[in-house]
């Protein structure tokens, strides 16, 4: 028995490109505020060192990560 696989009839709107982007952006900003707003509670209430660490740490994973989601998967998906 073996599987046969059908190519796809309709292909995905050239837009959908456009509206990956902005979704990613937008989940994107998001969390950046989240990163931004305990990087700064970091600084006024003087977290121990590791809790700092930490946090830069995650947000260089997620520039990494935002560069990829937002100009990278689009495109690769489409």
């Amino acid at each position: 028995m073996s599987i046969q696989w059908n190519t796809p009839k309709q292909r995905l709107s050239p837009h959908a490109v456009n509206l990956w982007r902005i979704s990613a952006i937008i989940w994107n900003v998001i969390g950046f505020l989240i990163l931004a707003a305990l990087l700064i509670l970091d600084s006024i209430y003087g977290w121990k060192t590791w809790i700092g660490w930490i946090l830069w740490g995650v947000t260089g994973i997620s520039v990494l990560y935002a560069v990829w989601d937002i100009f990278i998967q689009p495109s690769w998906l489409y």
